[in-house]
């Protein structure tokens, strides 16, 4: 999802998308949606919905870091593995899209099943905006991960977008564990993947060369 999906200057070819399937996204997407509805019809309340806003959540962060360091691991490090990567960088970016969708249907059924003061309470106004904006920048990724829209929008502009709101779901994330960790720790793990993967974006692709065995 974030920038191109197979090279950092080009869109998706015809013979790289025979190599990925749309299997691995259709049968997650399926996989997700019936853990959501068993989740939800197993536990139909407030407790319930938190616990899929969890689970939900949990996997949605490690679909959407393979996503954003794709293009910079198989630049810097080129390998079978992180070739594959990209070459399925743009089903692994839908099916973030995915996970994030029954992440907010978790969020929907949380505000119809909980008492108004703890939905309040657990949801705070800035809470709300900074969540609001990500899921617009997934919505964006996700309805231009396609190569009609990089011909539509045009390399650079798709580019520009593609950066942007890949930046901005990242800084929605690191927010999010900021907020939880001083009650829970446990959230420093993944907010020092997530710093971890913005430098290995960021690295200047020289000073990895250097570095290659």
């Amino acid at each position: 999802m974030p920038e191109s999906p197979i090279s950092p200057s080009a869109p998706q070819s015809a013979s790289a998308a025979a190599a990925s399937p749309w299997r691995l996204w259709t049968w997650g997407s399926l996989g997700l949606v019936l853990l959501s509805m068993l989740m939800l019809l197993s536990q139909p309340d407030a407790d319930g919905a938190r616990r899929l806003i969890r689970v939900t959540a949990r996997l949605s962060l490690p679909l959407f870091l393979l996503a954003f360091i794709a293009s910079a691991w198989w630049q810097r490090w080129p390998s079978p593995l992180s070739r594959a990567l990209m070459r399925h960088r743009r089903q692994v970016g839908l099916l973030f899209a995915s996970s994030h969708a029954c992440h907010a249907v978790a969020i929907a059924c949380l505000a119809a099943w909980s008492d108004p003061a703890l939905w309040a309470e657990l949801t705070p106004l800035p809470s709300r905006w900074i969540g609001g904006a990500g899921y617009v920048a997934i919505l964006l990724m996700a309805l231009t991960s396609s190569d009609a829209a990089v011909r539509w929008l045009g390399g650079p502009r798709w580019h520009a977008l593609h950066r942007i709101c890949a930046h901005l779901i990242w800084l929605v994330f690191v927010l999010s564990c900021l907020k939880r960790v001083g009650a829970a720790p446990v959230y420093l793990l993944p907010l020092a993947l997530l710093l971890a993967a913005m430098c290995l974006r960021h690295w200047p692709t020289r000073l990895a060369a250097s570095l290659r065995p």
